[in-house]
């Protein structure tokens, strides 16, 4: 079932199985400060349980509202060793800084409120815990953690912020075109457990000239590595604002190797050129979802790249 959809929640507005809750909840993320901050990894923002002038609203978990920095306050680069310190109630974070990241801190401490420090995961906001920071030991630490959380942030610090989780990755049918031609990208998604509900939307950023433009999408589920194979599911297909929403009608499915989401249908304008970098867009239009609507935080993989204006490469083949 295909239907044209305007609203934000897409899928929502297919089934009523609560996912309209999840969608609020990607809402709330997708206006973060992340935007302003390409790093698909992991990084950390000051944060407040108080609104504050320049900070924005996100949900961390089911019902934690914090408002955060509109800038990363220290990202895996900064981080010299990082400590998981179990406690009576959790865990706790230690972070080594290096002195230069330890006195930007201090600085940002001094000019901005929070004792809070949140944890992003490729712009979602996965975890937080209150900030003690001792600037002549160079040391931050996030207390209230839980085990898993800690356990989490220190795998993804320990691989310097690389995905190694949920990923959503884009690959071109075509790695160059003329300008006023098409080309198709797939998404695909990999080590995402419990999936049960997506929705993607691409962007395509760069070139010298002119625009690369999503023109249309599409799902082909009759593809041998579709995520949900054969089982019963909703589609939603937004042509206006260019999104794809399905949900599966029970159930859930775990995926480890790649697996085939969707397809968009992209357009070079007739003055474009250059090379453009496309990938998923990480507001409130891509989103993945488990059985019981808990958003799955994700990474984007390498941004696909697409030039317009060389010799036209050889596609693939789709399955």
């Amino acid at each position: 079932m295909k239907r044209v959809l305007r609203c934000t929640a897409l899928v929502a507005g297919l089934m009523g199985l609560g996912v309209s809750s999840a969608f609020a909840q990607r809402e709330s993320i997708g206006k973060d400060a992340g935007r302003s901050d390409k790093n698909a990894g992991i990084s950390f923002r000051l944060g407040s349980a108080t609104p504050s002038r320049g900070y924005e609203a996100v949900t961390v978990g089911r019902d934690l509202t914090l408002y955060v920095s509109p800038s990363a306050a220290i990202v895996p680069t900064d981080i010299v060793s990082s400590e998981s310190l179990a406690t009576r109630g959790g865990s706790d974070m230690a972070l080594t800084l290096t002195p230069e990241a330890s006195s930007r801190l201090s600085q940002a401490m001094a000019q901005q409120p929070g004792d809070q420090l949140v944890v992003f995961v490729n712009h979602v906001a996965v975890a937080a815990g209150t900030l003690r920071f001792d600037a002549r030991a160079n040391l931050a630490t996030m207390t209230g953690l839980s085990e898993a959380q800690a356990q989490r942030v220190s795998s993804l610090i320990a691989k310097g912020g690389t995905p190694t989780g949920p990923t959503l990755t884009v690959v071109p049918a075509q790695p160059s075109i003329q300008p006023g031609q098409m080309v198709n990208v797939d998404i695909f998604a990999s080590h995402v457990p419990n999936l049960r509900t997506y929705q993607l939307t691409v962007q395509a950023e760069g070139g010298t000239a002119g625009a690369l433009e999503t023109m249309d999408l599409f799902v082909n589920s009759n593809r041998a590595d579709y995520v949900f194979g054969d089982q019963q599911k909703l589609e939603g297909m937004d042509k206006v604002g260019y999104r794809i929403g399905v949900v599966l009608m029970s159930g859930a499915v775990d995926v480890a190797e790649p697996k085939y989401l969707g397809t968009f249908a992209l357009k070079a304008s007739d003055q474009a050129s250059g090379t453009f970098r496309v990938n998923v867009r990480t507001d409130v239009s891509t989103g993945l979802w488990d059985a019981d609507t808990q958003e799955v935080a994700f990474f984007r993989g390498t941004d696909a790249v697409i030039t317009v204006g060389a010799a036209s490469g050889v596609g693939r083949t789709d399955k």
